[in-house]
């Protein structure tokens, strides 16, 4: 897609996301459209930027649950990544050094890069 945002509306735009807390230092460098299949198992947009990702579930509106899916990259213990043949997806499965687990299955390009 060709939705590409730069430079002031580029930070206006992420700054509008509900429930994302992006500082100026913290504009995301790309956006995919993803599904996670272990949490909520919902569609949603991970976000990542230069030093975290961040996902937001369609199904959680509470802003106090999007915390949850913030994680530094400092937290991150190990990421696989499967490609099924059958779906033609990328598949990311990524464990957090404090238990946390996300999978996410990509079938699409990214949404917006800087």
């Amino acid at each position: 897609m060709d939705d590409f945002i730069t430079g002031k509306k580029q930070k206006d735009a992420f700054k509008k996301q509900e429930g994302v807390p992006y500082e100026e230092e913290e504009i995301p460098e790309c956006v995919f459209f993803v599904k996670e299949t272990i949490k909520v198992k919902d569609f949603g947009n991970l976000f990542l930027s230069n030093y975290k990702l961040s996902f937001q579930p369609n199904a959680v509106k509470d802003t106090s649950k999007l915390a949850y899916f913030v994680v530094p990259y400092g937290y991150i213990h190990r990421v696989t990544e499967t490609q099924s043949d059958s779906k033609g997806g990328l598949m990311l499965h990524i464990l957090c050094k404090d238990d946390r687990q996300f999978k996410f299955q990509f079938e699409g390009k990214a949404i917006t890069a800087s």
